[in-house]
C-alpha cells in the first residue's frame, strides 16, 4: 500500500472508530449502518481509495453483514447524481456516511447537519470550496477530508 493510501486508510479508520462509535447494546444488538456514496466506483484511483477505507475497517474488525451494515451508491462517474444518491442513502437512516469525491462532500454538507459525514477522495481545496472553516478544522457533522 502505498503512502497515500495508508493515510487515507488511517485517516478513514480514525474517523470511523473516533466518529461513529457505536454502542452495542446487549438486548438489542444493534449493528451500525455506514452510508457510502463513491464518485466514481470504476475509476482505478477511487476504487482503490474506496476499497482502502473498507480494508480499513476490515482491519479493525468490521465486515458488512456482521458487524456492520453498509448502503452504498456508485455515481459511476456521472457527479450529477451525487445529490440524489446522497439523499437516498441517508433515507436509510444510516449512523454515518462516507462519500467520496468533491460533488459527494458538497451534496452531503447540503443534505445533512445530523448524519456524521466523512469526505475521502476530495480532490479540490476544502476551505476554498466551502466545504470547511480550515483544514483541521471540524464543521457541523463533517469530521475529515482525503
Amino acid at each position: 500500500m502505498n503512502g497515500c493510501s495508508r493515510y487515507a486508510a488511517v485517516l478513514a479508520t480514525a474517523a470511523w472508530v473516533g466518529a461513529a462509535s457505536f454502542p452495542v447494546q446487549a438486548q438489542d444488538k444493534k449493528v451500525p449502518t455506514v452510508g457510502f456514496v463513491a464518485g466514481a466506483g470504476g475509476y482505478p484511483k477511487m476504487a482503490i481509495t474506496n476499497q482502502t477505507f473498507f480494508d480499513a475497517l476490515a482491519e479493525k474488525g468490521y465486515k458488512d453483514g456482521s458487524t456492520m451494515r453498509v448502503v452504498f451508491r456508485s455515481a459511476e462517474g456521472d457527479m450529477g447524481k451525487m445529490p440524489d444518491l446522497v439523499r437516498q442513502v441517508l433515507s436509510e437512516n444510516v449512523d454515518v456516511l462516507v462519500v467520496s469525491s468533491s460533488p459527494g462532500c458538497a451534496a452531503a454538507a447540503a443534505a445533512t447537519a445530523d448524519t456524521p459525514v466523512l469526505c475521502i477522495s476530495v480532490q479540490d481545496d476544502p476551505v476554498r470550496e466551502g466545504l470547511t472553516d480550515s483544514s483541521g478544522a471540524r464543521q457541523g457533522e463533517r469530521r475529515g477530508g482525503a
